[in-house]
């Protein structure tokens, strides 16, 4: 297995940071976790990140094409990519057992990489990509929803089942003064 064409890291940017969890910190077929394990990974986020680009209505570019179009772009996607497939990795091999009730207990590089992850993601849904310089293609607001009052059998118009002031009881006075 590769990466795709659409992840933003490589498995030598993973060995940079937590290559110590295998010998001469190098990702091989004899490692655990594998360089397959590594490069599976990467595209797992990668996707996970190319959601959420979609969701907020930015298009989808290739590593390659967000290179040479959007480099600012491509820089922060790839380390969001890198955090995201660390904090996978890390939570794979056990290093040190923490009491979750426990208030005081260390976070792990597992759960600061999350962190890390998780702000990045929530930072692709504010302005952090519009600044960077790409453009959405899609807003949220462009969606269009249809809905219709009409009976599907008869096709005469159907009255809601709700209404504002539906329980409202007659003769009772507000408290608002008119």
């Amino acid at each position: 297995m590769t990466v795709d064409s659409y992840t933003y890291c490589q498995p030598t940017d993973i060995q940079g940071l937590v290559g110590d969890i295998v010998p001469n910190r190098v990702f091989s077929g004899s490692t655990s976790p594998s360089l397959t394990d590594v490069e599976g990974t990467c595209n797992t986020i990668a996707a996970i990140i190319h959601a959420k680009l979609a969701d907020e209505g930015y298009p989808l570019l290739t590593n390659a094409a967000m290179s040479s179009t959007y480099p600012l772009v491509q820089g922060f996607l790839k380390s969001l990519n890198i955090f995201g497939a660390c904090s996978l990795i890390l939570q794979a091999v056990p290093g040190m057992a923490i009491d979750p009730s426990d208030s005081d207990a260390p976070n792990a590089r597992a759960n600061q990489f999350k962190k890390q992850f998780n702000d990045g993601l929530k930072s692709i849904g504010g302005q952090v990509i519009d600044l960077l310089g790409m453009a959405r293609t899609t807003r949220r607001t462009q969606r269009v929803t249809a809905v219709q009052n009409l009976d599907p059998v008869t096709g005469f118009h159907k009255d809601p089942f709700f209404y504002r002031g539906m329980n409202d009881i007659p003769g009772s006075r507000s408290l608002e003064s008119p």
